[in-house]
């Protein structure tokens, strides 16, 4: 279990498939700096480190940024970094066979330079004598950003899926957060069907939009089924890995709170600036 802590633009059907697209050697470079700087952080000695966390009744200006990469126990890094390694490849890899990697850049970079400031401010809009760190408010954003990516790709692939389909998978995961969080319990029943309703209306549509043949092209072309039911499992399988029955049974308490905003504007800010492109691109067309 990772945790953060407390103390329609469409292709030609010829090129929808999975390309072998060498890596580019900036974006080399821009998914090894969260790492490294992970890593470094975390080699440094307590005692240099300590500052750079979130102290929610004395918080530091620079610690609204660095405490989303501070780490002090050895499995918390572990299960972050492994996060990272997970996620951000995932996501580059769907955006580049959807030859959108420039738009993976500027909402990447979006996600690690101003998402960090961001949850911080809502985390204290919560009064509580508490310390936050770690990376897996971010990690919960890449999440948000893998499922964005998966409709993104199956957007240039044979049938009409597109990113008006992405809120089913964000809903389908969302279901299964208030029964973990708050189990046996009526609220918790009430928003799961909250919940329930948008995703089997979002999930008909989608299976709708993808006629026999388009299945069958993209089951028989590979990689092009592959990744993006990859990255519909990560999406579906997050809530179990970052909202745990009990967020105060371990060593440190899982801030879910964090954890769900996080996922949200992972999730919603690069699928609103999608969608926004793509209806400017068509009153442009339009026009």
């Amino acid at each position: 279990m990772w945790h953060m802590a407390i103390r329609g633009e469409r292709v030609d059907e010829d090129v929808a498939h999975a390309p072998q697209v060498p890596l580019d050697g900036r974006d080399a470079a821009l998914l090894l700096v969260p790492l490294l700087a992970l890593t470094a952080l975390y080699c440094l000695p307590d005692a240099l480190v300590r500052p750079l966390a979130l102290s929610h009744l004395n918080p530091e200006p620079w610690s609204f940024y660095t405490a989303h990469f501070v780490h002090f126990s050895r499995g918390h890094f572990l299960n972050d970094a492994a996060a990272y390694l997970l996620l951000a490849p995932t996501a580059y890899l769907l955006f580049t066979w959807a030859d959108d990697r420039a738009f993976f850049r500027r909402a990447f970079l979006t996600v690690l330079l101003a998402f960090p400031v961001a949850l911080s401010a809502v985390g204290l809009a919560l009064p509580r004598r508490v310390v936050t760190y770690g990376f897996s408010g971010l990690a919960m954003a890449l999440f948000g950003l893998v499922g964005v990516a998966a409709f993104r790709y199956l957007e240039t692939c044979p049938g009409d899926i597109d990113l008006g389909h992405a809120p089913g998978l964000f809903f389908a995961a969302t279901t299964a957060i208030p029964l973990l969080v708050l189990p046996h319990t009526p609220t918790a029943m009430a928003l799961t069907a909250a919940s329930a309703l948008p995703t089997a209306y979002y999930t008909r549509s989608t299976v709708r939009a993808l006629p026999r043949d388009a299945r069958q092209s993209i089951v028989h072309r590979p990689g092009a089924a592959e990744l993006p039911g990859f990255a519909a499992f990560l999406v579906l399988a997050s809530p179990f890995a970052a909202f745990p029955p009990n967020p105060f049974a371990g060593a440190v308490t899982v801030d879910i709170f964090l954890h769900f905003v996080g996922f949200a504007l992972g999730f919603l800010v690069p699928y609103t600036a999608l969608v926004t492109r793509k209806c400017a691109r068509l009153s442009r067309e339009s026009g």
